[in-house]
């Protein structure tokens, strides 16, 4: 039910702008961040649950990421419902 941390693998963006996914000021937000309802990029300053802030001049790949997690996060907690561990999706387990 919450997140212990998150890294980024591989990216392709702008030095100095939307690089800055793979800093980990940025990524600690998700740290301790809940999973039951969606996170969500917000302007500078952000303090509700849920809320990470976007990097300013990389809006667009602040909210790649976040959707990025919101996207595992639900497809994780489906599979692990009671009742529909093993089941395929899409042929994937």
């Amino acid at each position: 039910d919450t997140i212990s941390g998150l890294f980024i693998l591989e990216q392709t963006e702008t030095p100095g702008l939307g690089n800055k996914i793979t800093f980990p000021d940025w990524l600690n937000q998700f740290k301790g961040q809940g999973t039951v309802e969606p996170l969500a990029v917000v302007k500078s300053g952000g303090t509700a649950p849920g809320a990470i802030d976007a990097i300013t001049g990389a809006t667009i790949s602040s909210k790649a990421v976040v959707g990025i997690v919101n996207r595992a996060v639900s497809e994780t907690r489906n599979l692990l419902e009671p009742g529909h561990i093993g089941i395929i999706r899409n042929g994937q387990p």
